[in-house]
């Protein structure tokens, strides 16, 4: 399951171009929009351990450990993996969002945001 381990950094902080897709009217980050980007990293990482012939779906986002507010305009860290699959059916994938570490670093305890799971369920053609 290490294996279907992705992840991907938004750079807010450096580009605000892509910032302003982001913002609310009161100048602060939209959760939404970060869960808009968990659940299609959750299908990149469905499909990174299933492979192509199989298309998953998400069924639930659950488990929403909300760590710190975001108050503050910074790069992020998405990453996740699946953490358990039920036969062939179904996968739950557990992602966290977090302060963007240094190139080549895992992110600190107190920079995770937060983190959530998101079950994905195969469809039968």
């Amino acid at each position: 399951m290490s294996d279907s381990y992705h992840s991907v950094v938004l750079p807010l902080g450096r580009d605000p171009w892509l910032l302003d897709t982001y913002l609310n009217s009161s100048g602060h980050i939209r959760l939404g929009a970060i869960f808009m980007d968990l659940d299609a990293l959750s299908g990149i990482i469905a499909y990174k351990h299933t492979g192509d012939g199989v298309t998953t779906v998400t069924a639930a986002c659950d488990r929403i450990i909300i760590n710190h507010p975001l108050t503050e305009i910074c790069d992020l860290e998405l990453s996740g993996q699946v953490t358990y699959a039920t036969g062939r059916s179904s996968m739950e994938i557990s992602l966290q969002a977090a302060k963007a570490p240094p190139e080549g670093q895992r992110p600190k305890n107190e920079d995770v945001l937060l983190t959530c799971t998101f079950t994905m369920v195969s469809l039968d053609p």
